[in-house]
């Protein structure tokens, strides 16, 4: 699409997304595409078409869920109950002040309004999950953290549904929310070494035994590989809890540490903080920083990240909420979805 000089090309591009949904070629409750992708079809910047959405949205034509996208109004994107249940949500061995976990959370609370039903936040004193529940009277659970074996034991002893939020290695016909992003990734990363041509890679993950780090493990290898790019079995360190700032001082301070990483979104506070107490030694050299941001309107630390991927942490909260109504309205049998993030930016 080509644009001419005048108007300004934000009211171009929302004359064309106008006319594109009054002809009906874009449906109400229908998502736009993404800033990224109409950017480079409007061979414009990210700006301008932010600027056009916001065009439309005063003109009641558009709204936007933070974190899911922009829709086309004339119809509820989602689902609404006509009852008012009671959701637990409950985050095993960590905490909601963890910056993914609070973003999970917040697109969570988002939805339970929109669809009507009440949502609860498990407390620290309230750490005995089943009395908790019965005590809450919870029709249903969202769950996030840490699921293993023995908590799904205690969640199939509650005897109320339970919809668990991540990629784990669990059971079949337990209900599921997860993320596919090893193909981001792995396009991402190369990306990355085309630009920055760095010579070894390495990533720091969550606990060694989930399904998510062993498959982004195997996919930045084989990715880095093909580019020629050295991945030491050293240089990918994994933590239970993610903190961060251990694993960079462990991974940094090595002579031959790698020059570039992948890092959770989880683990990046706590690499930044260590990035930050290193800025002032001239002799260190930061490496190329690649990670997730759980929230794209607000990234934590831009300056020390080379790579940005907008990751999907709302957008599972919002799901999450979502098919727990349809589960509970009878609508479904199973929760068994996928969710993946497309969208990267090259921040430096």
């Amino acid at each position: 699409m080509k644009l001419v000089t005048a108007p300004p090309k934000s009211q171009q591009v929302a004359d064309v997304i106008r006319e594109q949904i009054k002809s009906g070629k874009i449906m109400p409750g229908q998502r736009l595409e993404s800033v990224r992708s109409l950017a480079e079809k409007f061979s414009v910047g990210r700006q301008v078409v932010l600027s056009a959405f916001d065009i439309l949205a005063s003109e009641g034509l558009v709204f936007s869920h933070v974190g899911r996208g922009t829709f086309v109004a004339g119809k509820t994107a989602g689902v609404v109950s006509s009852k008012n249940y009671r959701i637990g949500f409950f985050i095993n061995q960590s905490r909601v002040e963890n910056f993914y976990n609070r973003n999970v959370f917040l697109g969570a609370s988002e939805k339970s309004g929109e669809a009507g039903v009440t949502m609860l936040l498990a407390s620290d004193d309230e750490f005995e999950l089943k009395s908790w529940s019965k005590r809450k009277k919870l029709d249903a659970l969202l769950v996030s953290g840490r699921v293993d074996p023995p908590l799904i034991k205690t969640l199939k002893n509650i005897g109320i549904p339970f919809v668990i939020l991540g990629d784990y290695y669990l059971p079949s016909g337990l209900n599921v929310i997860e993320t596919c992003d090893d193909n981001v990734i792995g396009e991402v990363m190369r990306l990355a070494w085309d630009k920055f041509k760095f010579k070894s890679a390495g990533a720091i993950l969550g606990a060694a035994d989930l399904r998510v780090s062993k498959e982004l493990t195997a996919v930045v290898k084989k990715d880095m590989k093909e580019c020629g790019v050295e991945c030491k079995t050293k240089n990918f360190i994994y933590s239970d809890m993610e903190e961060g700032y251990c694993e960079a001082k462990k991974m940094f301070a090595k002579d031959d540490a790698p020059g570039a990483v992948f890092v959770t979104g989880q683990a990046f506070p706590g690499v930044a903080r260590y990035l930050f107490e290193k800025s002032n030694e001239k002799d260190f050299k930061r490496p190329i920083i690649i990670t997730a941001a759980s929230d794209k309107y607000n990234i934590m630390y831009p300056e020390l990240i080379d790579v940005v991927i907008y990751g999907s942490a709302r957008e599972m909260g919002n799901s999450g909420i979502e098919e727990i109504v349809k589960l509970l309205d009878g609508e479904i049998n199973q929760v068994k979805c996928q969710i993946q993030s497309s969208e990267f930016e090259f921040l430096k």
